[in-house]
């Protein structure tokens, strides 16, 4: 019986675990942030948010878009790069999720077999109108950014 090995995957976190095949979400950003770290959030849906995207603190809080890279159950398809991908915001045990952290956003996808959607997977729209209007806020994604 294999049993995959659980823990942080992301590798800007703290307490990121180079061994892990899944993320837990345990990943924790204080060193990362301290040291001027961050992650890009963007806009919902592609060009309808009136603030302006940027590399935020993995403090800061921000509204959250799950992606797959497997139908999780009705999820919203998208392309990226050729790649079909999924995504969304409110579906089965996905409820909306506003005001996250990224190391809260991380863990409410994880908790759902999911993870953040990469900035790749924002910037093409995945997630747009799957509900919590949140195609006007920034989302967080999974990519680090540089200040």
């Amino acid at each position: 019986l294999y049993c995959p090995v659980r823990g942080c995957t992301n590798p800007a976190a703290s307490n990121h675990n180079p061994q892990a095949e899944y993320n837990d979400g345990s990943c924790t950003f204080d060193d990362f942030a301290q040291g001027g770290g961050c992650f890009e959030v963007r806009c919902g849906r592609a060009g309808h948010c009136a603030e302006d995207e940027y590399c935020a603190s993995p403090n800061e809080r921000h509204e959250v878009t799950c992606c797959s890279d497997t139908d999780l159950g009705g999820w919203a398809s998208c392309t990226v790069d050729g790649a079909t991908r999924y995504a969304e915001r409110d579906a089965g045990a996905l409820e909306c999720i506003s005001d996250a952290t990224q190391a809260e956003a991380e863990a409410a996808c994880a908790a759902v077999g999911a993870r953040l959607c990469t900035l790749e997977e924002l910037e093409a729209s995945c997630g747009h109108d799957t509900g919590c209007g949140h195609d006007w806020d920034l989302i967080w994604s999974s990519s680090p950014g540089h200040r």
